[in-house]
C-alpha cells in the first residue's frame, strides 16, 4: 500500500474493509501527508466490538438493546433471540434462534465459541441504514437516511427518506462518541418510535452510492471540508430515490 501511495502521490486513502480500518488509521495517516478518510482508531476499535458498542450506547442513553455475551447468557423463557459474532461483518454468523437446542446446534454448526457470540433480544421495527459524513474536526457535514426494504448480507433494496427522530439520534452519536470520520449507523425504529442501534460501521457504507445519485457527493464533501469548521445544517440527499441491487452471472 505504501508503494502505491508513493507511486501515484495519493492525497486521500479511503479504507472500506473492517479488517484494514485500524491499521490504515494508525500506519498510513500522515504518511507522506496522506489523509485517511476514517474515524479515529479508538472509535474503530469500539465499533468493531459489537458487545462493547451496545454497552456504551446504553450507558450514554442513546440506544438500548438487551445484550449478552454467549458465555454469560441463560434462557429465561422460549422467547426468540438474535445471535451474531461480536466481531464480524457482512451478516456472517447472524441468525434468529428460537430455543436452547437451536443455540447448542448453532455453536456446533457455525463453529463459534460462546465467548465469541453476542446474544440480543429480537427487535421488531423498520430497519434503516444511515450514512453520516463527519469530518476530522467531528463536524457533521451530511446525514443520509435510507429505509431498508430488502437486505441479504448487504442492502439490496432501499429508499432515501427524511426522519427527524433518526436525524437527532445521529447528532447524539457524533456528539458523544466523537468519531472524527465518516460512519454508517444501522438501526431499527420500533412501532413505538424508539431507536434501536444494532451496529455502527466506522467507514463509508456501500449505500453511499445512493447519496451520490441523489445529488450528494459525500467523498467530495469530506475532502472540501477537511480541517474546516462547518457552520451549516448537515446536508441531506434528495428524498425518494430508490436503490435496487442485483447480480448477473
Amino acid at each position: 500500500i505504501k508503494n502505491i501511495l508513493d507511486k501515484y502521490e495519493i492525497d486521500f486513502y479511503i479504507p472500506l474493509i473492517d479488517e484494514e480500518l485500524i491499521k490504515a488509521k494508525t500506519e498510513f495517516h500522515d504518511y507522506n501527508n496522506v489523509k485517511v478518510l476514517a474515524p479515529t482508531a479508538d472509535f474503530c476499535k469500539l465499533c468493531l466490538n459489537k458487545f462493547l458498542l451496545m454497552k456504551v450506547l446504553s450507558e450514554l442513553g442513546i440506544s438500548n438493546i438487551e445484550s449478552y455475551m454467549g458465555d454469560d447468557f441463560e434462557w429465561k423463557n422460549d422467547s426468540a433471540i438474535f445471535v451474531k459474532p461480536i466481531s464480524g461483518r457482512g451478516s456472517r454468523g447472524i441468525k434468529r434462534i428460537d430455543s436452547s437446542k437451536e443455540l447448542d446446534a448453532y455453536y456446533i454448526l457455525e463453529k463459534y465459541k460462546p465467548e465469541e457470540i453476542l446474544i440480543q433480544e429480537l427487535v421488531v421495527g423498520t430497519e434503516y441504514t444511515i450514512g453520516a459524513t463527519v469530518n476530522n474536526l467531528n463536524e457533521i457535514l451530511s446525514i443520509s437516511i435510507k429505509r431498508v426494504i430488502r437486505k441479504k448480507g448487504i442492502t439490496q433494496v432501499a429508499v432515501i427518506e427524511g426522519n427527524k427522530v433518526i436525524f437527532d439520534v445521529v447528532g447524539k452519536v457524533v456528539k458523544e462518541l466523537k468519531p472524527h470520520g465518516p460512519i454508517n449507523i444501522q438501526l431499527y425504529l420500533t412501532p413505538a418510535g424508539e431507536v434501536k442501534i444494532f451496529e455502527i460501521n466506522p467507514r463509508f457504507s456501500t449505500t453511499t452510492i445512493m447519496s451520490y445519485a441523489a445529488g450528494l457527493d459525500e467523498i467530495e464533501l469530506y475532502v472540501e471540508n477537511y480541517d474546516k469548521t462547518y457552520n451549516q445544517e448537515p446536508l441531506q440527499p434528495k428524498f425518494g430515490l430508490t436503490l435496487h441491487r442485483r447480480w448477473e452471472s
